[in-house]
């Protein structure tokens, strides 16, 4: 995948593409983590994935802690990306954030992806309850990551390596634990 700018990392674009597919990655995760979708998918699908700031290459930036910020942000993007059909997909916390990306768009009067793909998250007006990992002690949060994955092995060992990923790991679950869903049409 190139980068296409801080926020973006595409695949080289097929000829024949008629859909762009927007990535966004889940908790902990990262642009990366599609890298291999490009071979996945026909050639009619063009692999975008959203690089969110604190991590890889962008680790020296703030991450994002809130989720109209993310959304705000991602919303941009999809200006840049209008030449073909787009199409958002969301793993975990990344499908919240397409969920928001969408509503962004429509209160804003843009034009929104004709589709949304979200997978392993709960509906947006799930009631999320303690215990709440973005404030907890980060052995508490390592616990927690050995748990549900997401999080290579070594970065879970390692405890140098593990504080390094804090505040990414910190800021992606304030996202979604301090979000708040508001009903709208």
């Amino acid at each position: 995948m190139e980068v296409v700018n801080s926020w973006l990392r595409c695949a080289s674009p097929h000829d024949g593409a008629v859909v762009r597919l927007l990535c966004l990655p889940r908790t902990g995760g990262s642009a990366q983590d599609f890298f291999g979708w490009p071979e996945k998918m026909s050639g009619d699908v063009h692999v975008c994935a959203v690089q969110l700031p604190g991590r890889q290459e962008r680790f020296i930036e703030d991450p994002i802690d809130r989720m109209d910020v993310l959304a705000a942000e991602v919303a941009a993007l999809t200006k840049e990306l209008s030449d073909l059909p787009l199409v958002l997909f969301g793993d975990c916390m990344g499908a919240l954030a397409g969920f928001e990306v969408m509503r962004t768009l429509r209160r804003r009067g843009e034009p929104q992806p004709p589709c949304l793909i979200v997978a392993s998250y709960p509906p947006p007006d799930y009631q999320r309850t303690p215990p709440f990992y973005h404030d907890a002690p980060w052995q508490s949060l390592r616990t927690h990551l050995e748990l549900i994955g997401g999080v290579t092995e070594e970065a879970l060992q390692e405890e140098e390596l593990f504080k390094l990923l804090l505040p990414m790991l910190r800021a992606d679950f304030a996202v979604y634990e301090t979000y708040k869903y508001a009903p709208e049409p």
